[in-house]
């Protein structure tokens, strides 16, 4: 049974910053007057149902087992409240704010649909699998600051090219907090928040340089976007355009070195064309073809969305959107075969004569850098 449609990379491949469950933080001074604030997390979405199995082609005389309906997908975890910040002089002050820092609810598991009938006394496909609930969103937290004390936010990270980097060190600002109980004894009656504040325990800098270790010239590559951020103690870094380099990250009594020791050029990653579809009915399978053997390990994974063609008002339609599971895809030299003649889609675009406009995204990876490459064709079956 193929698995149900699931996004392989969010769209955070194509930026430094990933995807949150948390709303943005607020900055609140307690300034003696009422105040109330809204900060709760946004509901999950609910799951998609899956598509009932289109039925096979029963023209022969052979025996078919029915398709499978497809899998339910989950429900969307809700999203976590926002964080507050609050700046304060007396603490009589607070019981004059009012929050609500409730988390989402997550969203309902999608269905699965139903199997296909067989052919010629074929056993009829499984109902497909339901998606799970998601969860629900935690409460935001509650940061007090005495308006006194010196506060700077907490910088985790930044995107720049590496030209920039070469000139001037990166200094990440992080604040460390001591948690306490007993926040709802702090702010009005009606607050719906979690029984714990923080207050600030104290701040660090944390500097990160580069140094240049590779044998080709660092000018060559000043355009090279990059995303670097701290994670907890651990600097990362992520290429998001231009070239991927190998790297290795030195922690130092004073700073933390990012040491780049090899380029690998993007062509490697992008060096793709599509091939022939061949075949028909189930055996249907598209080629995607390197033109070359990379020098470095890459990890591929394929998304693939089929439209039908209509001729006269030289429209498309779509027919399906499809994430390709690993075993659809066999790797032979050069080529990935996708064996699309499995994916639950009508027998009429499978068979000889259709026409199929085809589009792949290709999600390729190698040492926690990504890129996406886009392929389009035509094809006549």
């Amino acid at each position: 049974m193929l698995s149900r449609i699931s996004l392989l990379f969010l769209l955070s491949v194509l930026a430094f910053t990933s995807i949150s469950l948390v709303r943005a933080d607020e900055v609140i001074v307690a300034d003696g007057l009422f105040q109330q604030w809204d900060l709760r997390g946004a509901d999950g979405h609910n799951g998609v149902d899956g598509k009932n199995a289109y039925a096979p082609d029963c023209s022969g005389i052979n025996i078919l087992a029915g398709r499978d309906g497809e899998d339910g997908s989950d429900g969307e975890e809700g999203r976590h409240g926002a964080d507050a910040f609050i700046l304060f002089d007396n603490y009589k002050d607070l019981k004059k704010i009012t929050i609500n820092q409730a988390g989402g609810v997550g969203g309902s598991p999608g269905r699965g649909g139903e199997g296909s009938h067989g052919c010629n006394g074929g056993e009829p496909g499984l109902v497909g699998h339901s998606g799970s609930p998601g969860g629900d969103g935690d409460f935001g937290r509650i940061h007090l600051i005495d308006s006194s004390t010196p506060f700077v936010k907490d910088d985790l990270s930044t995107v720049l090219v590496l030209g920039e980097f070469k000139n001037k060190p990166i200094i990440f600002h992080k604040n460390y907090w001591h948690k306490i109980d007993g926040a709802k004894d702090l702010f009005a009656q009606d607050s719906n928040i979690k029984d714990q504040y923080y207050t600030l325990d104290h701040h660090s800098e944390v500097k990160v340089v580069l140094k240049w270790e590779s044998e080709l010239p660092i000018y060559d590559f000043y355009e090279t976007k990059l995303g670097i951020a701290l994670q907890g103690d651990k600097v990362v870094l992520n290429s998001i355009s231009g070239a991927i380099f190998n790297y290795v990250i030195c922690y130092e009594s004073d700073q933390v070195v990012i040491e780049i020791r090899t380029v690998i050029y993007e062509y490697h990653f992008k060096n793709l064309r599509l091939g022939k579809m061949r075949s028909s009915g189930e055996s249907l399978n598209l080629e995607v073809k390197e033109k070359y053997t990379p020098t470095i390990n890459i990890e591929t994974s394929f998304i693939v969305t089929l439209f039908e063609m209509d001729e006269v008002n030289q429209k498309e339609k779509i027919i399906g959107y499809y994430s390709i599971p690993e075993s659809l895809v066999k790797k032979r030299g050069k080529s990935f075969f996708i064996e699309i003649g499995r994916l639950n889609f009508p027998y009429k675009y499978k068979k000889l004569g259709a026409k199929l406009k085809v589009h792949v995204s290709v999600y390729r990876k190698s040492g926690g850098q990504n890129r996406i490459i886009s392929l389009r064709g035509l094809f006549k079956i």
